[in-house]
């Protein structure tokens, strides 16, 4: 392609932003806007096998304990609401 060229060819349709982006403006807490505390308190009323991981994900938090074995796993819940905050965040998008 031509210098020239290069500089005034319009750009495609698909590399455009969508209208509003840069505008959007994500919850400060993307998983307490998804899951509030009646959902908590609903989920912990039933508890399930499910339900308890997924209330060990969301409670993930805090000082690592002094035991290897179970700071290895807060790690790893640490990881998956990570994951869950990305996921929630796009989502709003």
């Amino acid at each position: 392609m031509r210098q020239d060229m290069a500089r005034t060819s319009p750009v495609p349709a698909a590399h455009k932003p969508a209208p509003g982006f840069g505008r959007f403006k994500p919850p400060p807490d993307p998983l307490r806007a998804v899951f509030t505390s009646d959902v908590i308190a609903i989920w912990r009323k039933n508890l399930t096998p499910e339900l308890v991981k997924r209330l060990e994900i969301l409670c993930a938090c805090g000082p690592y304990p002094s035991d290897p074995a179970r700071a290895a796993e807060v790690r790893c819940l640490r990881a998956k609401k990570a994951a869950w905050e990305v996921y929630l965040f796009t989502a709003f998008a």
